[in-house]
């Protein structure tokens, strides 16, 4: 791909990598269950594969894994994109004044990140029982589909180019704030969202994610939130934009 050409912020080269920041074991395992081939059966070199993939861009003679590279499949992305870690927290109360337990910040490839953030929403994702005739059912309080889908959306479609911010993971006593960098991307609005409609800041994160099987069908994942919150406890999640942050807020409490 040349320089000159039209590309999205992650499909961009990142300054000062090379292919030693690559986790070549997990390119290779996402490759050969996407192709159902092996690297070597395809005839190509590394760094033909890794560009054609637009995992790497050839700049001045040197390769640099590309921003979606870097994120998905690097060994530590935040060493050369510090804003891509998550940070979370767990307040002993209904809003940031609160008290705050056991703050943490991870690091790691976005599928590490996802996976990390959803070990720490299971620690106080209590439950709470719902009567249904003479019968007791205990449920968690929020769905792990949608705890699972929020931090994924909140991943993949942030800002990369804000530099300052991370994504941040809130868990209150009566709700759970997934906050992600950056306003939603062109056109979309936070009415369009609802309806299966799909714009990626970052369509080679999503697409490199939707294939590890990570993300719903493109466009789905919001519409499938709602479904989801309104079949567990009667409530939606409400979204908005505050400041230059995208936020999904789920509550806890039934309608």
């Amino acid at each position: 791909m040349a320089l000159g050409e039209l590309y999205h912020f992650d499909e961009t080269p990142v300054s000062g990598t090379g292919l030693e920041d690559l986790d070549r074991d997990a390119f290779q395992k996402y490759f050969e269950r996407l192709s159902r081939q092996t690297v070597e059966q395809t005839g190509l070199s590394w760094e033909r594969l890794l560009e054609g993939t637009r995992v790497a861009v050839l700049v001045d003679d040197t390769y640099r894994l590309t921003v979606a590279g870097l994120l998905v499949f690097g060994l530590n992305p935040q060493q050369h994109l510090r804003q891509s870690r998550l940070t979370a927290v767990r307040f002993l109360g209904d809003d940031t004044t609160a008290d705050r337990l056991s703050p943490q910040e991870f690091a790691g490839p976005l599928a590490q990140l996802v996976r990390q953030a959803e070990e720490y929403a299971l620690q106080y994702n209590g439950a709470y029982s719902r009567i249904e005739g003479f019968v007791r059912h205990d449920q968690p309080i929020y769905p792990l589909p949608v705890l699972r889908e929020a931090v994924v959306n909140a991943v993949v479609h942030r800002d990369y180019s804000i530099s300052g911010s991370q994504v941040r993971l809130f868990i209150f006593d009566n709700h759970l704030e997934v906050r992600s960098p950056g306003r939603l991307p062109n056109s979309m609005t936070l009415e369009s969202i609802r309806l299966y409609n799909h714009e990626s800041r970052n369509p080679l994160i999503a697409q490199f994610l939707n294939r590890l099987g990570l993300m719903e069908e493109f466009g789905a994942g919001i519409p499938n939130m709602i479904r989801h919150m309104r079949e567990h406890n009667g409530t939606e999640p409400v979204f908005a934009i505050e400041g230059e942050e995208f936020v999904a807020r789920l509550s806890a409490k039934s309608s």
